[in-house]
């Protein structure tokens, strides 16, 4: 028996397990946004990776919401569940089509870096949805792995962004 899913005028949701059966984008029902091909879509957003060093540094263009502020409790079938709001499902739309496609996740620990851009000052910086997207797309096998962790916040009214910097660290720290 196939499987219906909620589709919509803007974009067809596809279960994160589907989306990821190929490593690759998630599946929106078409080749790409605007007609372009997912390399050609990839292109576009200026997608682009280091590996030679084992440290990988990208942009994803768009506003990055709040995990902390971006609940909502909707009843479905009968039962009330909590979801992302609409903004945090959005940035992590946005992020599956720009980020840069790795052969394997990084599974050691790492030091994350990352340069948060909003439109104005009034969202917090909360990088926990990044972390989320970053594991969801298989960048890292688990967002424990961040061992250490910086942020910036900057302002950027026309240009909404987030620069991230992963780099793998030799060991992991112990307290003896």
């Amino acid at each position: 028996m196939a499987r219906k899913y909620r589709t919509t005028k803007r974009f067809r949701y596809v279960p994160p397990i589907i989306a990821l059966a190929g490593l690759g984008l998630p599946s929106t029902g078409r080749a790409g946004v605007r007609g372009l091909s997912v390399s050609e879509q990839r292109e576009s957003y200026g997608c682009s990776a280091d590996r030679s060093l084992g440290i990988l540094e990208f942009e994803v263009k768009g506003q990055l919401a709040s995990k902390s502020n971006s609940r909502k409790i909707v009843k479905q079938e009968g039962s009330l569940r909590i979801i992302k709001n609409s903004k945090a499902r959005k940035f992590v739309e946005d992020f599956g089509w720009q980020y840069p496609k790795v052969k394997m996740p990084y599974t050691g620990p790492l030091k994350l870096s990352c340069w948060v851009y909003y439109k104005d000052w009034r969202p917090d910086l909360d990088i926990a949805l990044l972390k989320d997207c970053l594991q969801l797309y298989r960048m890292i096998d688990n967002d424990r792995q961040v061992i250490e962790e910086h942020s910036y916040r900057g302002l950027d009214k026309k240009n909404p962004r987030v620069r991230v910097r992963i780099e793998p660290l030799d060991q992991w720290v112990s307290a003896t």
